[in-house]
This record gives structure tokens, C-alpha cells and sequence, in this order.
């Protein structure tokens, strides 16, 4: 549903879904990010690794890095079974 490059350093990638999950995923590219800033300057994992998965029961809309990357944060659809 949504994606999201963090500010600092653009090494990971944030994404919301709507299977309930929020992930974070490594994007680092050693031929492009030589300096690397904010709380994520250090990842060196290769591109497409999961650093974190949080689940959540509801549909994942969106979400946003603060700019300074420290915080992520998430807005959902909590949707109810009718049964």
C-alpha cells in the first residue's frame, strides 16, 4: 500500500500492507551508498534482506519516517469479521 526510502541514509525501505504486516527491507547498494547517515547509515545487509517485520491485525494504509529516521510510524484499517 505504501513505501517508504528512509531520509537518512535511503539504505532501507519501509512498507505497509495490507496482509497486516509493516517491514523494513534493506536497499543497500554498495557501488551507490558510500556515506551513510541517520540510524540506518550502517546497514550493509544486501539489498532485499528483512531487518524487521512487525504484524498487525489490520490493513497497513501507510506510514512515514520522522526526518530524522529515528521513528517510523504507521496508520491502519482495523476491519472486523462479521461472523
Amino acid at each position: 500500500m505504501c513505501v517508504r526510502f528512509d531520509p537518512g541514509s535511503g539504505r532501507v525501505v519501509a512498507s505497509a500492507s495490507a496482509d497486516g504486516s509493516v517491514i523494513i527491507t534493506s536497499a543497500f547498494n554498495e557501488e551507490l551508498d558510500v556515506d551513510g547517515s541517520g540510524p540506518f547509515g550502517g546497514v550493509t545487509d544486501e539489498a532485499g534482506t528483512l531487518l524487521f517485520r512487525l504484524r498487525t491485525s489490520c490493513w497497513n494504509n501507510t506510514l512515514a519516517f520522522s526526518p530524522s529516521g529515528s521513528t517510523l510510524a504507521f496508520a491502519c484499517k482495523y476491519f472486523t469479521n462479521p461472523d
